[in-house]
């Protein structure tokens, strides 16, 4: 073999590196869009000359190819793409935890997007389009570059799977809008799906506040780096207990006909700080207790039903109602909100353990991939990790993860990460829709 592979695009030559013992390409950080200022939309890169992809650029607007070391051009394999989260100001297309490895050696090409973040990618201007936010915009230019180019690599870009987890299950579920699907993806998984609370109208005030300046893409442009960075961190403190930046998920509207896989953990903010009580039902045991809970619970938008929902949780988990709390308020009512948003078929999966340890917010991304954790895989912790990998490459390759549709059942998948085990059982997250609005004000 060559010291370096290389690919000839439509767009140019790009050369990449060579990984796990030759047995996969890796084609690192390559640039899709072109912009000319970190405030302005970004088109298509439809030439690139020459590309030296062999080294990551994390931090780019760019994206990164893995694919067999003997995929040929026009070999049809199917394609996986991931949009990383991060609450739309962190994270990168190059992180390990879903690292393409074990996909490419079951004969897939996965393709890792990373878009603007923070400002530059989701500050809302008055002439902005309704619901178009940049960062979003960048990820519809991937998925375009992967149809005009992704043949090269040996993929099918007619067998295209979007999957995305928090911020970027946001970012999946907003490109099957219908004002933004364009045809570049078959099929979609949303992962653990989180969205602000606010509306977008009170977000951009607080930021036009923080930033003292006229919120333009001119002004903003203009202020040194130390300045927007300060004023940034002032908005975020006003959002402390929200998502301060991205869609709002409650605008999606009736979703393109795509099937969708929506999964949650059980756990997801589970350890989280607030989340933390004594080893007593607390809410039934200190006095003013429940007035107290029931307060946040309103600040974190569960305004209809609470009795009831309380009720459930209090024979779910006693010993943590703030953390069911948490979990269903920043992440269940959205995966609620998709389902009942879904026009074509929806699977609905949710991962636990039923050994020690929660499965909580983000731990489930290495289980899709496959990505194993080392000597602190157990064999039946293995199982469960090859159960959900098995799921996705079903799902890739034929449009069905190998389990019943919620479409089709009304139940969800349970795996348990512990011992590889899977039932069909009644999912309590369709119910969320029950207490928590499921619509807001315009975008």
């Amino acid at each position: 073999m060559t010291s370096q592979p290389h690919v000839v695009t439509p767009t140019g030559m790009i050369t990449g590196a060579w990984s796990n013992n030759h047995t996969v390409r890796r084609f690192y950080s390559i640039p899709y869009a072109n912009f000319s200022g970190e405030f302005d939309d970004a088109e298509l890169r439809t030439a690139n000359g020459d590309v030296d992809a062999s080294t990551p650029s994390p931090d780019a607007v760019a994206l990164t190819v893995a694919t067999p070391a003997d995929a040929h051009d026009h070999d049809d394999l199917p394609v996986i793409v991931f949009i990383h989260g991060g609450s739309f100001e962190t994270g990168s297309h190059d992180d390990p935890r879903h690292d393409a490895t074990a996909n490419v050696q079951a004969g897939c090409v996965q393709v890792n997007i990373g878009y603007r973040k923070k400002l530059p990618g989701f500050a809302r201007f008055n002439n902005d389009a309704p619901g178009h936010y940049r960062g979003v915009h960048d990820c519809l230019l991937a998925l375009e570059w992967i149809q005009r180019n992704i043949e090269s690599f040996g993929g099918d870009p007619t067998n295209v799977t979007l999957a995305g987890q928090s911020a970027g299950a946001n970012l999946v579920l907003w490109l099957c809008r219908p004002d933004h699907y364009r045809g570049g993806f078959r099929r979609a998984i949303a992962m653990s799906p989180a969205s602000p609370r606010e509306p977008i109208e009170a977000r951009t005030s607080t930021l036009r506040m923080a930033m003292q300046v006229p919120l333009t893409r001119r002004r903003l442009a203009e202020l040194p780096q130390k300045k927007l960075d300060r004023g940034y961190q002032r908005f975020k403190y006003l959002h402390i207990n929200d998502v301060a930046l991205g869609p709002d998920l409650r605008e999606l509207g009736e979703l393109a006909d795509v099937p969708l896989w929506v999964s949650t953990t059980h756990d997801e903010f589970h350890h989280h700080p607030l989340a933390a009580t004594d080893s007593k039902p607390w809410v039934r045991s200190v006095p003013g207790s429940k007035a107290l809970f029931k307060k946040t619970a309103r600040d974190l938008q569960l305004s209809r039903n609470f009795d009831a929902w309380m009720e459930g949780v209090l024979a779910l988990d006693p010993y943590r109602p703030m953390g069911r709390l948490l979990t269903d308020a920043l992440i269940g009512r959205w995966a609620a909100s998709a389902i009942t948003k879904a026009t074509g078929p929806v699977w609905l999966s949710e991962y636990y353990r039923s050994t020690a340890g929660a499965v909580q917010h983000s731990s489930d991304i290495a289980y899709l991939f496959g990505v194993s954790d080392g000597d602190n895989d157990s064999a039946s912790e293995h199982a469960g990790r090859r159960r959900l990998h098995e799921a996705l490459l079903s799902f890739a390759r034929t449009g069905n993860p190998g389990f019943d549709s919620y479409s089709t059942t009304g139940r969800t998948w349970r795996l348990d990460f512990g011992t590889g085990q899977a039932i069909m059982a009644e999912s309590r997250i369709p119910r969320l829709a029950e207490y928590f609005p499921t619509e807001s004000r315009g975008q």
